[in-house]
């Protein structure tokens, strides 16, 4: 058996705040967070549970300037890793 070594890319339109691996597991990165009145507080690094739709595909909600945006966890893998000239 190989012994393959996970790495992390950055997602498009998200870096800085997400990353997706080679395993497909998609990780919140820590960063200080800004509520609604102002305060501050930090947001630890945390692997993010996706969530199956009907047909079975992986998905999580990736979150950015008060905005969600729902992912396909397949396509930010390929997005990241397989080059598409």
């Amino acid at each position: 058996m190989k012994n393959e070594v996970e790495e992390w890319k950055d997602i498009r339109d998200f870096e800085g705040l997400y990353q997706v691996s080679t395993f497909g597991r998609v990780k919140s990165l820590e960063r200080t967070a800004i509520g609604k009145g102002g305060g501050k507080w930090l947001r630890k690094e945390k692997i993010l549970n996706p969530f199956t739709d009907k047909k079975g595909y992986l998905h999580v909600d990736l979150y950015r300037n008060g905005q969600t945006s729902h992912k396909s966890v397949h396509r930010l893998v390929a997005e990241a890793f397989i080059l598409n000239p």
